[in-house]
């Protein structure tokens, strides 16, 4: 990037796109310099503001005198002014390209009529061959361009498209492996409720056996105590 900044060794004359922001008296310089100074307050520069180049850090940061807040925001106003222009020069280009779009047929009709009236105007067959070279020129590009616009639509459907694929392929592998873990907990539950019922089979059993031991019992104690021998019976 040219000189932004002059020196006593250069002409008075400054680069023009700078001349607002670095005019005498923009950046006070002082007799002091801070305590951030050389590289160190280069490499911060950069760091603050990676999209212009190191000469320009240099010579805004000499202008300053080093002082390390005034290059701040003096390059903070460069580059405010910077977005400022390229947004204002992107708006133009696409006022331009609408303005294209709107003087340029749209339908087949128009692109024939367009034609013919080239064609009419033609003073000779050389003029003839400019004109529709012309035509035919414009109509290409506006074909190459919607040709264009629709491979771009299509390739963003295409990648939603995937998108949801693959979004369904997650969610269906998800809910086979939940199905598969309920699967697996249902053979669980139904082992454990086997062994339980196994287990209560063997209580009844034992209870039963039980019972039928202390009602001998009680019925061998009752009979004893009437002075009866169990022998003789």
């Amino acid at each position: 990037m040219a000189a932004i900044c002059p020196t006593p060794s250069q002409s008075r004359k400054r680069c023009s796109y700078f001349d607002e922001f670095l005019s005498p008296g923009s950046c006070k310089r002082v007799n002091r310099v801070g305590p951030e100074f050389g590289a160190g307050a280069l490499f911060r520069l950069r760091g603050l503001f990676p999209g212009m180049d190191d000469e320009t850090l240099k010579h805004v940061l000499d202008s300053c005198a080093h002082d390390i807040d005034a290059a701040i925001e003096k390059l903070t106003s460069l580059r405010v002014s910077q977005l400022e222009e390229e947004e204002e020069a992107e708006a133009k280009r696409q006022r331009r390209e609408a303005e294209v779009r709107r003087s340029q047929p749209s339908t087949g009709d128009e692109w024939v009529s367009a034609f013919v009236g080239e064609m009419q105007q033609s003073r000779d067959v050389a003029d003839a061959k400019v004109r529709a070279a012309r035509v035919l020129s414009a109509f290409e590009a506006l074909v190459t361009s919607r040709s264009a616009e629709k491979h771009a639509q299509l390739d963003k459907e295409n990648a939603v498209l995937k998108r949801a694929v693959a979004i369904q392929a997650q969610r269906l592998a998800e809910a086979r492996d939940e199905k598969q873990r309920d699967a697996h907990l249902i053979s669980q539950l139904r082992k454990q409720a086997d062994d339980q019922t196994e287990k209560l089979k063997k209580a009844q059993l034992s209870n039963y056996s039980l019972s039928v031991h202390l009602r001998r019992a009680t019925d061998s104690a009752a009979f004893g105590s009437q002075g009866f021998s169990p022998d003789v019976y």
